[in-house]
């Protein structure tokens, strides 16, 4: 279904479809995601909303996709997440939210995801982080935040404070970038 002119995702379109591992919507037109759209997708394993139109994600975007591992909304308008818009997604383990309009994280907006491997939020605007935006599962976390107007990292790996000691993040993580930042502090 990549590269069409989809504009929207009919909620129930999958109701019947409880085959399918992998979903393309890809380079499309899709500027919303309708709650409950992925309905009856329960062995849905990857999807790919790249290269859209989506301006935000809700609560219920996902509700019914709790077998996802890969989850690409890169390349899209979105400016705002719900905290709880990746709540059932417990075993996703990739999570690309890059090339967006992102200008904040929120508190909660990853801390279910303890399965999660990587998480890409480069390009986008964010500025800071809030204390604990980072899930539980951090120590094999790749985390990428390249070209975002960061001034300073905050929270447990950001610590609000001047003295912040990127070097422990390096040590209690497998990979983290923040190449192309406008840090003040390492």
């Amino acid at each position: 279904m990549s590269h069409n002119n989809i504009e929207k995702i009919p909620p129930v379109l999958f109701l019947k479809s409880q085959k399918l591992i992998e979903i393309d919507f890809s380079f499309n037109k899709i500027a919303r995601i309708d709650d409950w759209s992925f309905i009856g997708e329960s062995n849905l394993e990857k999807l790919n909303l790249s290269h859209n139109l989506i301006t935000e994600l809700s609560a219920n975007n996902f509700n019914s996709l709790m077998n996802v591992k890969y989850l690409d909304l890169s390349h899209n308008k979105i400016k705002e997440i719900d905290e709880m818009a990746f709540r059932q997604l417990l075993k996703l383990e990739y999570l690309s939210i890059s090339h967006n309009s992102l200008t904040q994280i929120k508190p909660r907006n990853f801390l279910t995801l303890t399965k999660l491997a990587a998480l890409d939020l480069s390009y986008n605007q964010i500025k800071e982080f809030e204390e604990d935006m980072l899930p539980l599962a951090q120590d094999q976390l790749n985390f990428t935040i390249d070209h975002n107007p960061v001034h300073k990292p905050d929270g447990y790996t950001f610590l609000k404070s001047s003295d912040i000691d990127i070097n422990k993040f390096h040590r209690e993580s497998r990979f983290i970038s923040t190449s192309s930042n406008i840090l003040e502090h390492a």
